[in-house]
């Protein structure tokens, strides 16, 4: 609901030419803040999990986005590891198209999630998950290995 009512807004930067003394500066760092998150089963007709992701540049947003998930999942983690596997395809273009503008980050980009087994999943360095679900061990592999 909260989406649906801020749709028309918009964000935008300006250049302050000569900050005033009540204004705090803050140092400009090159650093791309990501995060993702996912909401499991929310939606009550298809039982469908929504995404979402979030990136920032030197303190302000420049993308973000909130999706229904296409499949059905069966658990809060595997929504969280869709949703992960989602924002680290997008973050791969967007550090791709960074690299083309020639915009050289100040640190490795890391992705940001808040589901304690996700992170688990993904960063340790099991060669395979013991799982039944075949598409969730995918996800997994191909997160381990693209970060």
């Amino acid at each position: 609901m909260y989406l649906y009512i801020i749709r028309y807004l918009a964000i935008q930067y300006t250049v302050i030419q000569q900050p005033s003394d009540d204004i705090q500066q803050q140092p400009s760092t090159k650093e791309l803040l990501i995060s993702s998150d996912a909401t499991f089963a929310d939606d009550k007709k298809t039982r469908k999990s929504t995404q979402s992701s979030f990136f920032s540049l030197f303190g302000g947003p420049i993308g973000w986005e909130a999706t229904k998930q296409h499949t059905i999942t069966i658990s809060s983690t595997e929504a969280e590891l869709l949703a992960l596997s989602s924002t680290a395809k997008t973050t791969i273009s967007v550090t791709r198209l960074m690299e083309q503008l020639g915009l050289k980050l100040d640190h490795k980009v890391t992705i940001e999630c808040d589901n304690l087994q996700a992170i688990r999943l993904v960063t340790t360095t099991m060669p395979r998950i013991n799982t039944a679900l075949k598409h969730v061990d995918i996800h997994n592999s191909w997160l381990r290995q693209a970060y």
